[in-house]
């Protein structure tokens, strides 16, 4: 199975794991085009999945320092460095060698199903912490594009492509070209009943969705009643799935042979 691995994934990282612990190899092909897998040593990397069986993990590479790092659910959890083993490289040198650029995930039991979705590709500021993990009890966050910058406060409309937030100095209106991600206050957090049968969600590009009950579509245009939002009218455009029973989980149940 593993000289597979380069012809599968060619030149590149494969991240392996399963329930309890996960490891990195670098595929590729040597100078007469034989298939190479090399294991990248590192300290012990074990994990532990939640529960619920679903995750959400964040990969950060750095290709000046060589290293690749794994978060899930906004927690650290292991590090490699590509270069020789265990050894962090001279500031300013490039120590990857996997030239293809790529990534690839395996699963180490065949019997072990599992689906990768919303994949978002983005250029990492270097901030330790997770951007998806800024949240407050009291106060909602708002970040900027840039990635460093961020305000907290309270949002106070989104009104004509601008949010206006009433922070503790001063309030301020932020264009939305200029806002990356907005968390709310956890304790203003509206509770949300079960979806019922007759609403569907529309799952967008690159990652996020909207659910409702259907009044009108035309146009490239849908119109939902949310039990969040009220009536929105929807552009389409964006849009990648229509899910018309959103209760079933349609995308849970699939064959892997075919």
């Amino acid at each position: 199975m593993m000289p597979n691995f380069a012809r599968l994934f060619g030149s590149a990282y494969v991240l392996n794991f399963n329930s309890g612990y996960i490891h990195l190899q670098r595929t590729g092909f040597d100078e007469e085009g034989m298939p190479e897998v090399e294991r990248v040593r590192v300290g012990a990397s074990t994990i532990k999945l939640p529960d619920t069986g679903e995750a959400l993990f964040e990969i950060r590479c750095d290709r000046k320092e060589g290293s690749i790092a794994v978060y899930i659910n906004g927690e650290f959890v292991v590090q490699w460095y590509t270069a020789e083993e265990g050894e962090v490289p001279e500031p300013g040198a490039i120590s990857y060698k996997a030239p293809g650029g790529g990534i690839g995930f395996h699963v180490q039991s065949g019997a072990t199903q599992i689906r990768v979705s919303d994949i978002v590709v983005a250029e990492w500021n270097g901030l330790t912490d997770s951007a998806r993990s800024m949240e407050s009890e009291q106060q909602d966050i708002v970040l900027l594009t840039n990635g460093t910058d961020r305000f907290s406060g309270r949002i106070r409309a989104i009104h004509e492509n601008n949010v206006e937030i009433v922070a503790k100095y001063a309030s301020l209106k932020i264009p939305m070209n200029d806002i990356a991600e907005i968390h709310f206050a956890r304790s203003g957090r509206r509770k949300v009943e079960p979806q019922t049968g007759s609403e569907i969600t529309v799952h967008m590009q690159p990652v996020g969705r909207i659910s409702g009950v259907p009044i009108s579509s035309a146009g490239g245009r849908i119109q939902l009643d949310s039990r969040i939002a009220g009536k929105m009218d929807i552009d389409l455009a964006p849009a990648v799935v229509l899910e018309f029973q959103s209760a079933g989980g349609f995308l849970d149940d699939w064959d892997e042979d075919l």
